[in-house]
């Protein structure tokens, strides 16, 4: 799928790796709809767009967690479609938020808002502007998970819940509107150096060596994703090789990592302030 002049919906604009997608995206011809919570954040993002449709993007304040506002977003949508030239072509489902403890640490306030923003947000968003999707001459949906969500970790079970759960939203969808015109595609990023991730993370994946990447990096590989239509996108080779080992050898996996326990323990604690 060629980017240029395609219309796309992103959320989570105002993160490390929605800006670097934005710039990205802006880079190749896309009108943009930025989609974050903060005001300020969008309009910083927008201000930093260069391309020749730069006039053309535009940002909508919106907390993906309130069904009104969520509510609020998918009726601009639909508007917006009421001119050919502006209805939706691609959705990219990017907000995300998450939490580094152990299970009875995580305030439940804080479970809600990674279910909700993480899985319920992209589903309805997704269910709100499927119609017009469906319309378009060539259109795609992508939902960027996590390779948490092929090999789940300690101290992330609400986040890999919910990213286990986008990853089997995704592939049901894929199948269900495998008749359309609608391609469903899947991005996992691993670590990627970007304000979610606490100093307690980085430590953590310093500890047991696993690579962080530059969004930049994160952002080029999922437009590359985006121009070929391939349906998942799992980044980092040795995170293609333990999704696979996982599906195939999950109790392997288990003890493996029980084995680490000791080493990942002392990350887990929430520093109480």
């Amino acid at each position: 799928m060629q980017l240029s002049d395609k219309n796309i919906l992103l959320t989570g604009a105002s993160g490390g790796i929605g800006q670097a997608l934005a710039s990205a995206l802006s880079q190749q011809g896309a009108r943009l709809i930025l989609v974050a919570r903060n005001r300020d954040k969008l309009e910083t993002v927008l201000a930093a767009l260069s391309s020749p449709r730069a006039g053309s993007h535009c940002i909508y304040p919106c907390d993906l967690g309130n069904r009104d506002e969520l509510g609020q977003l998918i009726t601009f949508c639909q508007q917006q479609a009421n001119d050919q030239s502006k209805g939706i072509d691609i959705l990219i489902n990017n907000a995300a938020q998450s939490w580094f403890s152990h299970l009875e640490d995580c305030p439940t306030s804080q479970i809600e808002a990674i279910i909700s923003t993480n899985l319920s947000a992209p589903i309805q968003l997704i269910q709100g502007l499927l119609p017009q999707l469906k319309a378009r001459p060539e259109a795609a949906i992508l939902n960027i998970g996590s390779t948490l969500a092929s090999v789940a970790y300690p101290g992330y079970s609400v986040y890999c819940g919910s990213k286990f759960g986008l990853r089997g939203f995704t592939e049901a969808l894929r199948r269900e509107l495998s008749d359309t015109a609608v391609k469903v595609l899947y991005a996992a990023p691993r670590a990627t150096d970007t304000d979610i991730l606490s100093q307690r993370e980085r430590d953590f994946n310093a500890a047991l060596g696993n690579q962080i990447d530059e969004p930049q990096q994160v952002a080029t590989s999922i437009c590359a994703q985006l121009q070929s239509g391939q349906d998942i996108n799992i980044i980092g080779g040795t995170e293609r090789f333990a999704s696979r080992f996982n599906s195939l050898l999950p109790g392997v996996v288990d003890k493996a990592i029980r084995k680490q326990l000791t080493r990942i323990k002392p990350f887990l604690k929430v520093e109480q302030v």
